[in-house]
């Protein structure tokens, strides 16, 4: 799957944990936490996007905030991989790395294409 770096690390950016919420005067208005984030492939309108759903509190308030990333998912035909013969694997989650890393790690990749690749 391919996915434009600047998208992808808008998303991290929002999903990272424990931001400060500024105003137009520059004070601090008020701190934003998120709690949990789920990131999926879905499909919107005949595009696939890597959704991510944020939930967030604070102020005292909770709220929900869904933010999709625009990606091609390719076809292994386009790859030419030729996968060799093993059984199915027992696969219930994938785990990623901690937020803030792969933030990172993506900001510093940017400059070197205009697509970054995942594969799983």
């Amino acid at each position: 799957m391919r996915v434009l770096p600047e998208a992808l690390i808008s998303a991290l950016r929002s999903a990272a944990p424990n931001v400060t919420g500024s105003g137009s005067t520059g004070g601090n208005v008020g701190s934003i936490e998120t709690d949990e984030v789920i990131m999926k492939l879905a499909k919107k309108n005949d595009q696939a996007v890597l959704s991510f759903d944020k939930a967030f509190s604070g102020s005292g308030r909770r709220g929900r905030l869904t933010q999709d990333v625009k990606v091609d998912v390719e076809k292994i035909e386009t790859l030419k991989l030729n996968e060799p013969m093993r059984p199915e694997p027992d696969i219930r989650d994938i785990v990623s790395p901690p937020l803030v890393k792969l933030r990172t790690i993506v900001d510093r990749m940017k400059g070197m294409a205009d697509f970054l690749t995942f594969r799983a």
